[in-house]
Order: C-alpha cells, then sequence, then structure tokens
C-alpha cells in the first residue's frame, strides 16, 4: 500500500469481478434518498447525505455516471483517508466530523443494499452471489449455521433448495454469517413452500421456544474470534499488563491501573491474556476479549473483508487507526439491529485508554508506528519516514483519541446504549411474582426434600452440597467466583465461626470486583441460622468425599472431568484445585431447571443476587441503601440497575390510592342508601 499525494485524485480501481451490484453513483443517491425517507428522516438531513457524497465524488475525481467500484468495497479504508485529507483543507473541524460520519452512513447504506434488494431474484443465484461476496469458506459458513457445505454447493448449483423445516429455521443463522437482513434468502424460496414453513412455525407449541433458542445460539455464535496471537503480540500484551499494573509509573492513579491476584484467589477461568509473571490480571482479560476481537475482525475475509493481512495484524498499533475502529464499531452495531449496546460503548473507551496523550499504552510506545508502517499505512510510512517520529506519532494517537470520543459523543446522542442481550429472561416469571423471594425459598426446600438414598454415595455427596451452596446464595447472595474460592481452613478462612459459635463469612477488598468502590471496606457478615446445620453436614458427610479434598476450598466438584486442569498445564500452571465459577453456574442451572417450574432451563447463581434484590424493593419501595449492603455493591449501582422499579413503586401507590377513593366513595353511597 503506498501513499498517496495529498490532494491527488485516487485513480478509479476496476469494479471487483464477483461483485452482484453494479450500481451507478446515480442509482445509488436514488436508492438512499428512498430510504433515508422510508426511514423517517427530514429533507435537510436527506441532503446533507446527498451533498456528502457529492463531496465524495469531488474528492476522488468521479462523476454520478461512475460505477461503484472497489473505493465502496476492499479499498474503502484507503479512499476514505484521502477524502479525509482533501476536505480538511476546506470545511470546519466540526463540518469535517459530520461529512466522515455520513460517508460512514452511506457505506452502510451501501452495503445493505449491495447484499439484500439487488441480490439476483432466485435463491441459487442470489446465495451463489452473497457467499462469494462475504470471502468465506463454505466449511465456515457451515460452522456458523449448521449447514453443511455439501447442502450449501448443491443449493448453490440449482439443483435443490431447502425442503425440511429445520433446514430452513437454520437459513436465518445462514443469513446471519453472510451479514443478510433476515429473511432475504427465505423470500426467494418457492412461495408454497415458505407458507408451509410459516404455518409449521405458528403451529408450533407456543412454550416450546425450541426454535427461537436454536436461532439465538446460531447468532451468538456470530462473532468475531480473536486474533491467534503471534509472539510480537504476545510480548506487546504482556509489556501492556505490565505497564498498567505499575502503579509507580508516571500518572498511575487507583482508576487508571490494574490489578493482579494469585492463582489460589481466582474464581473464574484463566486464559493467557491474564497472565503476568505467575500473576493473574482479570482486567487484561476483559480488554483481549473486546481488542482481540477487533483484531479479528481486521483480518477476517467474513467480518472484516480483509482490511488488514492477517500477517500484519498482530499488533496493538491498529488501536491508533480510527478509520478501522469506527469500521468495527459499525459492524457491532449492524450485527445488533444498528443499535448502541454496551458492548460498543465499552469497546470504544478501552481503545481511547490506550490511546489517552500521557498515560495511554499505545502513546507511550511511538516504536508501535513501524507494525503499521510494515503493513503500508501511508501515515505510518510518512511518519517513520520523518525526523521527530516520537512527537508525530503522539500527535497521531492524540487525533485518533480524539475523533472516537467525538464518535462515543455522537453515538450517545443518538440513542442511549442498551443491553445486547436480556439477563433477566429466564427469570422474568420469578421477578414479576409478588414474593420472588417465596421462589427460591420453595425451590430450596423442594430441593432438601428431593434426598437420594445414602448408598448412592456420589449423588448424595453432590445433595448435600446443592443444598448447602443454594441456601448460601440466598442467605449470603454474593458473586459466584468468592463461592469458588470460599476457605474453610488455613490462614484467615472465609468461612469460619465467631466465639459464640455462629458461622460467618468474610473476604477482603481485593476479593471483591469492586474494590475501588464499595468493596473497599472488608466483608464480615454472619450466615443465616437455619443454614448453620447444613454447613456442619456437609463438612462431615459430603465433602470428605468429594474431588480435591485435601484442599482448603469449600466447595468442590463431585467428578473429575477428563481434562481438569488440562487449560492450566497448557500455559505452564498448577492448577489451584477449586470449583470454577463457570461450572458451579452450570450446576445451579441444572438444579434449578429440575426444581423450580416458572424456569425455562434454569438460570445461574448470578440471577439468585438479582431476585433477591428485587424482592427487597418489592417489600421494601426505594430502600436502595440496604440492597447496596446486601450486594455489597455501590449504592449508584444498585439504584441504575434497578431504576425501572421505581415506575412500579409509583404505580402500586397509585392504584392503592385509586382502590381507596374507590372504597371512600361506596362508603358514602351505602350511607346515603341507608
Amino acid at each position: 500500500m503506498t501513499s498517496l499525494p495529498h490532494h491527488a485524485p485516487v485513480p478509479r480501481p476496476a469494479a471487483t469481478a464477483n461483485a452482484p451490484v453494479q450500481l451507478t453513483y446515480a442509482e445509488f443517491e436514488t436508492q438512499v434518498r428512498m430510504q433515508l425517507a422510508r426511514d423517517g428522516w427530514n429533507a435537510q438531513r436527506i441532503a446533507n447525505i446527498a451533498s456528502a457524497l457529492h463531496g465524495w465524488l469531488r474528492a476522488l475525481n468521479l462523476n454520478k455516471l461512475d460505477r461503484i467500484g472497489d473505493e465502496f468495497h476492499a479499498e474503502f479504508s484507503t479512499s476514505f483517508r484521502h477524502y479525509e485529507d482533501v476536505i480538511a483543507a476546506s470545511v470546519s473541524a466540526r463540518t469535517q466530523k459530520d461529512r466522515q460520519e455520513q460517508i460512514l452512513v452511506l457505506k452502510r447504506l451501501f452495503d445493505s443494499l449491495a447484499i439484500d434488494d439487488l441480490l439476483p431474484a432466485s435463491f441459487c443465484d442470489a446465495l451463489a452471489c452473497a457467499v462469494s461476496r462475504s470471502g468465506a469458506t463454505l466449511a465456515h459458513l457451515g460452522r456458523l449455521s449448521g449447514i453443511s457445505a455439501d447442502s450449501l454447493t448443491y443449493w448453490m448449483s440449482g439443483n435443490g433448495t431447502p425442503q425440511r423445516i429445520t433446514t430452513l429455521a437454520s437459513l436465518s443463522a445462514l443469513e446471519g454469517a453472510l451479514g443478510l437482513p433476515d429473511s432475504t434468502l427465505v423470500k426467494r424460496l418457492p412461495q408454497r413452500r415458505r407458507e408451509r414453513y410459516e404455518r409449521q412455525l405458528s403451529d408450533a407449541p407456543a412454550d416450546s421456544g425450541s426454535s427461537s433458542r436454536t436461532l439465538q445460539k446460531s447468532r451468538a455464535a456470530l462473532v468475531c474470534p480473536a486474533l491467534r496471537p503471534t509472539p510480537r503480540l504476545e510480548q506487546q500484551w504482556l509489556d501492556l499488563i505490565r505497564f498498567k499494573t505499575d502503579i509507580t509509573r508516571e500518572g498511575a492513579t487507583a482508576r487508571n491501573s490494574w490489578r493482579t491476584k494469585p492463582l489460589h484467589r481466582v474464581g473464574f477461568r484463566v486464559n493467557w491474556s491474564m497472565l503476568c509473571d505467575g500473576l493473574v490480571c482479570a482486567t487484561a482479560g476483559g480488554h483481549w476479549a473486546f481488542l482481540g476481537q477487533y483484531l479479528g475482525y481486521l483480518a477476517s475475509p467474513l467480518f472484516g473483508r480483509s482490511e488488514v493481512d492477517v500477517k500484519y495484524a498482530n499488533t496493538l498499533a491498529w488501536l491508533a487507526v480510527p478509520a478501522h475502529v469506527k469500521s468495527y464499531v459499525q459492524f457491532l452495531r449492524r450485527r445488533a439491529g444498528n443499535a448502541t449496546h454496551h458492548g460498543v460503548v465499552t469497546f470504544l473507551n478501552n481503545v481511547r485508554s490506550h490511546l489517552r496523550p500521557q498515560t495511554g499504552y499505545v502513546w507511550l510506545h511511538p516504536e508501535l508506528v513501524c507494525d503499521l508502517a510494515a503493513a503500508g499505512e501511508p501515515q505510518a510510512v510518512a511518519i517513520t519516514q520523518g525526523t521527530s517520529r516520537d512527537t508525530s506519532w503522539q500527535a497521531y494517537c492524540e487525533k485518533a483519541h480524539r475523533e472516537l470520543l467525538v464518535l462515543e459523543r455522537s453515538l450517545a446522542a443518538q440513542s442511549p446504549a442498551r443491553c445486547s442481550r436480556e439477563p433477566t429472561r429466564p427469570i422474568e416469571q420469578v421477578l414479576g411474582s409478588d414474593f420472588p423471594l417465596k421462589v427460591l425459598v420453595k425451590f430450596v426446600r423442594d430441593l432438601e426434600a428431593d434426598e437420594p438414598p445414602q448408598s448412592h454415595h456420589r449423588d448424595y455427596a453432590a445433595w448435600i452440597r446443592d443444598v448447602l451452596l443454594c441456601k448460601m446464595l440466598i442467605s449470603n447472595p454474593l458473586r459466584v467466583s468468592h463461592f469458588s474460592i470460599m476457605r474453610y481452613r488455613g490462614h484467615r478462612p472465609n468461612l469460619y465461626q465467631s466465639a459464640d459459635g455462629q458461622w460467618r463469612l468474610r473476604f477482603d477488598p481485593s476479593d471483591f470486583k469492586n474494590e475501588k468502590g464499595a468493596a473497599s471496606e472488608p466483608y464480615d457478615t454472619a450466615i443465616e441460622p437455619s443454614v448453620s446445620p447444613w454447613i456442619r453436614r456437609y463438612l462431615a458427610e459430603a465433602r470428605p468425599h468429594l474431588v480435591g479434598a485435601e484442599s482448603d476450598y469449600v466447595f468442590l466438584p463431585v467428578v473429575a472431568g477428563p481434562n481438569r486442569g488440562a487449560g492450566y498445564r497448557a500455559l505452564g500452571l498448577e492448577s489451584a484445585g477449586n470449583w470454577n465459577a463457570d461450572n458451579i453456574t452450570k450446576r445451579i442451572k441444572v438444579v434449578t431447571a429440575r426444581y423450580i417450574e416458572e424456569t425455562d432451563g434454569g438460570f445461574g447463581a448470578h440471577a439468585f443476587r438479582h431476585i433477591v434484590a428485587t424482592d427487597h424493593l418489592k417489600r421494601h419501595p426505594q430502600d436502595y441503601m440496604t440492597v447496596a449492603q446486601l450486594l455489597h455493591d455501590k449504592l449508584e449501582t444498585v439504584i441504575k440497575a434497578y431504576a425501572h422499579m421505581k415506575v412500579d413503586d409509583g404505580l402500586r401507590t397509585l392504584h392503592a390510592g385509586v382502590a381507596q377513593a374507590m372504597q371512600e366513595l361506596a362508603d358514602i353511597r351505602a350511607d346515603r342508601d341507608n
């Protein structure tokens, strides 16, 4: 990739040979105006978008009759950077930002038109065009959709179309894997078959939910795989963790520093991105979950359209390229139905934190520009060829930081961020009841009553453990990771008996996720009295027979899986032997699914916290302080999480007032009649 003169027109590339869409810019403008009008845009906003398109044509030395080529396909990033350079010399910074966002809107609309309405009319041709356009292999599409590569080949040949309802249901996942809007392929099937499919769906039992769950799982699988790190990227990541965990570095604060823990105090599953000098940094794992998928997107032919060659993608330097970051943000929003969810905001915050002047890791490492220059990034090449590489790189990062801040504020102004999933869906019936806590208490009572024969040693030990675990989740609704690392022996055990024989739980502030906030104080609380007999019974009858009984951890698994500890050994670590939080949650889901009729498939340990908090607020409206103490969380966090209940509290007061007024009127009428 070579850099262009500042105002030189971009040579027009030939249209992609296999591109199914050959629109002229005039036709594209007509389509854009129609689509935006259907979406409710006013005339002025539509005119602004059209004006941006005209400016794009002038900057790239094109006219309306030219057909759209690679400048809106594989070469979009290069063309977009050239467009930015051209308009920078003639318009204000605010207008530049508006024009950049408008061009990104046009790119999104073009992608939508190109892969939807303008695909060939026949099913086989439309599928072939969409597959060719995606650049993905049939095997990869098969893994994402659940449809075999042989079936896809058969359909694209024109010899047949999907017949069975299960295959038709998988078409939705295939559309998602190809980046197509819902029903793009389904609506191209023969009408009678489509009607039969829709009729079979409507005749299915309303409470089964199996088809919808299958589709949800298929769509959930449609995520960018994190880039497989090379030694260069692993070293950069290790340097980043060491930098962020060094509290003696210049500019270090509690807010911008990460913390590490020894492995035996970690309740979650550990991977390479969390490790630093034998310790575990959970925050590093959270950052990699976002940034690794971003790098994977850049190198993926399916998602990122190969914006970056895979051999150049393994570097944190790509965080400083706003065009690619914006492209990924658009991808995340399209995948969520053009909505801004919390994952988008978190991703932007993470990227900006590494670009922040004076304290950001990428800002402080000008040598990263060489990675971009090797990939052919024009501005990076110019920086490496200049005389003040370090200063130029830092100015480059500062500009990127400002652009992403503007983007984040723009997204926030359009609409507030929302959750991309509904974590309360499995327990919505429980939360909707008048007394949610009663559902949990009944569940534990039913579990207690279902005692297996003592001769079934494994089932009997698991039953005692499950009863105690569920009782403690109600008594002390902590996060599941606390139950994973909970110890009852050794130095300062978490589960202990006070001088009067009462069982108590204690954790240090560093054991909490929010150590810098509400959990800055130690946690030392009593356990509900009815739990005490089960603690003694578990420690005496069940725990000695569980896997890892020689350790000090309270809760342990009943059986050791064939791969127990394999993940740690692959990282050169020795497992601490605790029952990790993921597996505890899986077990809780199994037990709740068996005994709580109000749920479909059960729920995990974290739902106990939500149910306990909701129950308290229903019985004690707006007592958020007590809930914050119960959950050991910040008051502001609790108010934000349960603000929706203020409406219910107000309505209950209103309804009580209506009932009282009606009763008083009825009493007056009765007195009058007498």
